[in-house]
């Protein structure tokens, strides 16, 4: 989440995260276990912006890139209120 934070930031715009899109490393049905892989810092996935309707086919499409700052991240639907700590910070 601090990564894709950052990446919408620096471009001014904001991003609506679908957490249940998101490969993790491990298996999860529940938001807790969502999160905290999300939050983890060790993350072993491209993240990365495309124009609308650009297909990759190794990729997965995780959310959108939205003009209002931050982040609005839901999990099945539902919106999800975000931990304190995004990620891990060096």
């Amino acid at each position: 989440l601090l990564d894709l934070q950052r990446l919408v930031a620096v471009n001014g715009r904001g991003a609506a995260l679908q957490l249940e899109q998101v490969p993790l490393a491990h298996p999860y049905c529940d938001l807790p276990h969502a999160l905290h892989q999300a939050t983890g810092g060790d993350d072993y996935q491209i993240l990365m912006i495309a124009p609308p309707g650009q297909r990759f086919s190794d990729f997965t499409k995780i959310g959108l890139v939205t003009k209002a700052l931050g982040l609005a991240v839901t999990f099945h639907g539902a919106p999800v209120n975000l931990p304190e700590t995004l990620g891990f910070e060096h």
